[in-house]
């Protein structure tokens, strides 16, 4: 343990007279000796401090303290009668005080400067030049005149910086700022992000965003930002989601455009440097190419590469490049010399040039400063470091932080097992940043911490798995299981229980019927490993959880509330790595036709996802509450869900279900009556569709091709069915109602004839009903999918509004007295069975078209005002449950429906 000394003489009376001098002095030193990991102590006289050896790069960060408290006390000198700060080990009080009090003879500051003892000069005469004279002795002269300092000729004082050669090659950055004067270069670093195309958001540093600020929109710098913050989590990903490939494409159209803005403000030229081609993939130059391509002031900008490359990587880049810059420790003698001895250069910088190294692989270097502080060490050690390693030729290429590779076996030969001791502190550190949700957990992050020379705990292991699965991302664990990586990421103990969570929540969440039911045809893995002991809580609930969406699949709502409830007694100790239960357990109370305990379930797993920022479930779960609460019918309510849930989605990449929420909200729309609006989020849904920017799946397009037709239908636009080329089952009903409210009665007549001709079991294979209910997947069979099919049982929606249909252009076409009776039963039959009380979305339609069958075949007064009375006060109570004025006023004045029924109670005196 290294101390430290500091005496001030005649302290106690500068204490009266410069009460705030010797504070500043004081604080400072206790400040630079904290921010050099010191633990300082304040005596009646004497002020120490203790300082761990082993801490990273302990003598660099040494030389910064001493620099620091050297200029304090230089500046404060003259005000003083003389101090005394000594670094070393064991060092007495006495001695330090003896050392400021001056003899007789001797001049009345003899004392006063830095010493340091022989131990303490050695370490830092690397960096440090010492005056004349002797050191300061671990303890003091026993055998001196106690009133007399020790032996002057053993001490020396500090007073000078070691000089390094700085005639080195300039690096790129330094390079382009000589021929672009104050234009800040755009740098992509590649290496330092698992996917080689995510380096491109490293480019958008604090430096380079203030300098297009000034010429870009305020809309377009959120943009960046919002882009940034996504792209920067998803860092540690080695497979990209489709969706974020995608706003990576568009984050580097916007980024250049926006920085070509700002150079042409200045009337200059940028510079766009590319580090480390060797490592950027061909993805990563053909995105780039094809944006590049794209842009029309090409003359704005140098792209240059720097660092390594290769003749191969230089091709993929084909004619964007304008220069190569050769690297800067070409000519190094240090390059040639890779093995060094362990005195040319001082562990400590090795020790900060291998942390650099290691911090490179997954951070830009504008976050090393706040790394290493995270690490606990001097902010200042950084940009000190930087200096020291530029002039020994320790820096790779152009850019100012990458440490050369070559120089790795060197610096992790020398340092030994101290490498060991900064992998860690790199580890520790993603690991407090996946924590605080700054990086998104992913199964490569198993393969990074295992690098670094660890494990995942058992929780981030569940976490990685269930991140790459929900976000279409598997290939890193396919691969690590057909490699038999598996085994030393999860643990040989883990293999069996999360290979089967693996294998069913990827056929749960990406998988057809049958995937689903093969992958659920495996037995369950016993819950207690081979060592006789049980597997880790969340494992088991995990397993129950998937177990229970398999089954509300198929309809056992029994065996769903069984798995859920195993899953949720396991979760009670888990804290905040519990398994998301509550959003299945509302399913299934709303299977059971339960609402109300499934409103209240799906707030508690709402409450849960955000509090525990269990981000993939977050969307989840807003879209299953918003589909509930439109259910029962607050529309305003479901409608700010659905926004939440497809900005949540949209946040973390999850395009699928981004795109399923926007689908909902048009439909919430459509509902309250807004059918403009409906269209225009229809259409945009259609256009992202026809892009072919995401992967979607053709029953998406078709079913949202059906509801743009129905939008078209209900604004009094009735476009020919060929012009959308609806199929589907959606598109077949909507047929049949643009018939009907064409006044072509005959043909709709004939179409629902037609659909509900169709076998029960091929109907249900089209359409989304009893086959199978998806609830971890965006189901795209109809727009009816989801929640509406969990709710209700039997006959499907779409078989129940063509019966209607049909019923109604029945009656609209005059039929017998006959006839009239037999459909007019049937409805009245229909409405006291099927009706669900207050959970059907559709039941101010079914009072529609039961008014309308009633009023065509022109039905007794009596029967049409007791229908309308029934009909005007659900709508009303239907209508109270929107909890916004304004959507309820527009549900019941704006909905074809609602309006219908509203003008019908007028004319028969209920309102």
């Amino acid at each position: 343990m290294v101390q430290m000394a500091f005496y001030i003489r005649f302290k106690s009376q500068l204490r009266r007279t410069r009460p705030e001098l010797i504070a500043a002095l004081e604080g400072e030193v206790v400040r630079a000796a904290s921010a050099a990991g010191g633990s300082t102590e304040t005596g009646r006289k004497v002020l120490t401090a203790s300082f761990d050896e082993n801490r990273m790069g302990f003598w660099l960060d040494m030389v910064i303290f001493l620099e620091r408290v050297a200029k304090a006390l230089e500046e404060a000198s003259l005000e003083l009668y003389g101090y005394v700060l000594a670094l070393g080990r064991d060092i007495p009080e006495a001695s330090i005080v003896k050392l400021c009090r001056p003899p007789p003879e001797r001049g009345a500051r003899r004392g006063t400067g830095i010493w340091c003892s022989q131990e303490v000069c050695r370490a830092l005469g690397y960096y440090v030049v010492f005056g004349s004279g002797g050191t300061l002795c671990p303890r003091p002269s026993q055998t001196g005149d106690e009133g007399e300092p020790p032996d002057s000729e053993r001490y020396r004082e500090l007073q000078e910086w070691r000089t390094f050669d700085e005639k080195k090659k300039p690096p790129a950055r330094d390079y382009s700022a000589k021929i672009f004067t104050d234009t800040p270069v755009l740098n992509v670093r590649f290496g330092a992000a698992g996917c080689a195309l995510l380096c491109f958001a490293d480019a958008y540093t604090p430096q380079i965003r203030p300098f297009i600020a000034g010429a870009v929109s305020k809309d377009t710098i959120e943009e960046l930002d919002m882009a940034h913050s996504l792209l920067f989590r998803e860092r540690l990903r080695q497979e990209l989601p489709v969706y974020v490939m995608e706003r990576t494409k568009r984050f580097i159209r916007s980024l250049l455009t926006a920085y070509i803005a700002a150079v042409r403000a200045k009337s200059a030229r940028g510079t766009i440097v590319m580090e480390a081609l060797h490592l950027a993939d061909a993805a990563a130059a053909k995105n780039f190419r094809e944006v590049y391509a794209s842009l029309g002031e090409k003359k704005k900008f140098l792209v240059l590469a720097a660092g390594n490359s290769t003749a191969k990587s230089l091709k993929n880049w084909g004619g964007v490049l304008n220069q190569t810059i050769i690297n800067a420790y070409d000519n190094s003698p240090l390059s040639k010399k890779v093995e060094l001895s362990r005195e040319i250069i001082p562990r400590e910088i090795l020790e900060v040039s291998y942390n650099i190294l290691i911090l490179g692989q997954y951070f830009p270097d504008y976050l090393f400063p706040q790394l290493f502080e995270e690490q606990g060490l001097n902010r200042e050690m950084y940009s000190r470091s930087l200096t020291m390693l530029r002039s020994l030729g320790m820096l790779a290429g152009g850019h100012s932080t990458s440490v050369m590779p070559a120089l790795t076996f060197r610096d992790e030969k020398a340092l030994g097992a101290r490498k060991e001791k900064i992998r860690t502190a790199v580890r520790n550190i993603i690991l407090a940043w996946v924590e605080a949700g700054r990086l998104r957990p992913c199964f490569n992050l198993l393969n990074v911490l295992v690098e670094l020379g660890g494990r995942a705990t058992d929780d981030l292991i569940l976490r990685a798995i269930r991140a790459d699965v929900l976000n279409g991302t598997p290939e890193g664990i396919e691969k690590s299981i057909r490699k038999e990586r598996f085994v030393s990421l999860v643990g040989d103990w883990n293999v069996p229980v999360l290979t089967y969570i693996y294998k069913t929540l990827r056929a749960l969440a990406a998988g057809e019927k049958d995937d689903i039911q093969e992958a659920f045809g495996e037995p369950v893995p016993s819950m207690t490993r081979k060592d006789t002991k049980s597997w880790y809580e969340a494992y088991q609930a995990q397993a129950q959880i998937n177990l229970a969406a398999f089954y509300i699949g198929t309809r056992s709502s029994a065996a769903a509330s069984e798995a859920v409830r195993k899953a949720m007694f396991l979760n009670r100790d888990l804290g905040k790595n519990a398994v998301p239960a509550n959003r299945l357990f509302s399913l299934v109370h709303l299977s059971q036709q339960r609402i109300d305990d499934a409103q209240e379930y799906i707030s508690f797993a709402l409450e849960q996802a955000e509090t525990m920022e269990q981000n993939e479930e977050l969307a989840l779960t807003c879209y299953f509450a918003s589909s509930i609460s439109f259910l029962h019918g607050n529309l305003s309510r479901a409608q700010r869900l659905a926004m939440k849930a497809e900005e949540t989605a949209v946040a973390f990449g999850q395009a699928g279900w981004a795109m399923r929420a926007t689908f909902l909200r048009g439909k919430i729309c459509f509902e309250i009556g807004r059918y403009s609006d409906a269209l225009e989020i229809f259409e945009s849904l259609h256009d992202t569709i026809t892009a072919g920017v995401i992967p979607c799946p053709p029953l998406m397009s078709a079913t949202v091709r059906a509801w743009i037709y129905r939008a078209k239908v209900f604004i009094g636009r009735f476009p020919p069915p060929g012009d959308l080329a609806l199929t589907g089952n959606d598109g077949k009903l909507f047929e049949i109602e643009a018939a009907y409210f064409a006044a072509d009665y005959e043909r709709a007549k004939t179409l629902a004839e037609r659909f509900l001709s169709l076998p029960d079991e091929k109907a249900q294979e089209l359409y989304s009903g009893k086959d199978f209910l998806f609830t971890e997947q965006p189901d795209w069979r109809s727009g009816f999918a989801q929640c509406e099919d969990i709710l209700f049982s039997g006959k499907t929606q779409g078989a129940r509004i063509a019966w209607i249909y049909r019923a109604m252009a029945h009656c609209a076409l005059h039929p017998s007295r006959e006839a009239k009776a037999g459909i007019l039963g049937s409805m009245q039959r229909f409405m006291r069975d099927e009706l669900l009380p207050d959970t059907d979305p559709n039941d101010a339609f079914y009072f529609y078209a039961w008014y309308c069958m009633l009023h065509d075949t022109d039905a007794e007064h009596i029967d049409t005002n007791m229908v309308v009375s029934m009909a005007y006060k659900r709508l009303q109570r239907r209508a109270g449950k929107i909890d916004d004025m304004k959507t309820r006023r527009t549900f019941l004045t704006l909905s074809r429906w609602g309006n219908t029924l509203n003008l019908a109670a007028r004319e028969y005196k209920l309102v």
